[in-house]
Order: structure tokens, then C-alpha cells, then sequence
């Protein structure tokens, strides 16, 4: 289920986001807070749209074996800047969303 949390963006202001539970707890999102902006950080947003496509860092898996890997790959918004520099979004940092453990491959800067 989506729920609404408040991303605060590299400038300090704060934009409402929208994702699924399990996901906002992993990206460091809490609950509450008013957004000061009226653009929504949008995670799927392409270049021809208005808006703010979050600061993320892109996250790999292994379904597979190691000598066979299936590897899927998702995107993770992150809250705060504070936290996409630190430690636990670090490449090769793990993961977990729903169980499922996830590895940190790259990061994608702020899109305005």
C-alpha cells in the first residue's frame, strides 16, 4: 500500500512523495511533516515532465546461483542528503526491502 512522506530535497525544501511502505521505511522516509513546496518529487518521472525525480540509489539482487545469476535491479528514493552520503547507502551497502536483500550498485543525483 502507497503511503505520503516528505522528501527534503538538496536545497532544504520539502516535497511530498508517494511510495509503498516497505520501501519509504528502507529510504529512511518517516511519517508526518508538511511539505513546504507544492512540486512532488516523482520517482518515475522522465525528462519531459515538470518536477523533482529524487536523489536514489540503484539496488541489485541475485535470484539465481552463483555460478547461473538472475540479477534484477530497482531504484530507491532516499530522504535526506545526509543519508545518501552516508553509510548505509554506500555502494555495496545491503539493503532490505520486504525481505529481500539488495545491494547498492550506483547512485543517482537529484533531477530537477
Amino acid at each position: 500500500m502507497a503511503v505520503d512522506r516528505i522528501y527534503t530535497a538538496n536545497d532544504g525544501e520539502t516535497h511530498a512523495i508517494r511510495l509503498d511502505a516497505a520501501r519509504a521505511t528502507a529510504g529512511g522516509f518517516t511519517a508526518g511533516g508538511t511539505a513546504t513546496s507544492d512540486i512532488k518529487a516523482k520517482v518515475s518521472k522522465s525528462n519531459r515532465e515538470h518536477g523533482l525525480r529524487p536523489r536514489m540509489v540503484s539496488l541489485r539482487k541475485n535470484d539465481g546461483t552463483d555460478e547461473e545469476p538472475n540479477y534484477s535491479y530497482t531504484r530507491l528514493p532516499v530522504a535526506t542528503e545526509a543519508a545518501f552520503n552516508g553509510a548505509g547507502f554506500a555502494r555495496n551497502a545491503t539493503i532490505t526491502i520486504d525481505g529481500d536483500t539488495w545491494t547498492v550498485v550506483g547512485k543517482i543525483q537529484e533531477d530537477y
